[in-house]
């Protein structure tokens, strides 16, 4: 049963009544993350992402066509099962001018990549 299901069902409830929900991993729909996708993975974003956290770039910076490393899928925080918005990690090397590549951390969602 899902996670959204319980919560309602709770609202619901009789005042005075208690209502207990748990939440475990199987309460998450299947489909939100990649399968497949894992840490060192190279990707290709697919859509404008545009960043505003680049030094260089303070008009900000589309990540469109980019190609970078994930270096983290966020799906747990200290054992707890997260609902993170962004949780691809990925890394961007951006070429700078002296011939030295900057490096970009981004947070990527599931549709702006693909996996090369």
């Amino acid at each position: 049963m899902s996670l959204l299901r319980n919560q309602r069902r709770c609202k619901r409830a009789a005042a005075g009544n208690s209502c207990r929900v748990s939440c475990s991993a199987s309460d998450f729909e299947e489909g939100e993350l990649i399968s497949g996708v894992k840490a060192g993975d190279k990707l290709k974003v697919k859509e404008s992402r545009i960043v505003y956290h680049s030094p260089k770039h303070k008009e900000g910076l589309d990540l469109n066509g980019m190609e970078g490393e994930l270096m983290e899928v966020i799906e747990k925080h200290q054992g707890k099962q997260l609902s993170a918005n962004l949780p691809y990690k990925t890394l961007f090397m951006i070429p700078k001018d002296d011939g030295k590549d900057q490096k970009l951390i981004a947070h990527l969602a599931a549709g702006e990549f693909d996996k090369i």
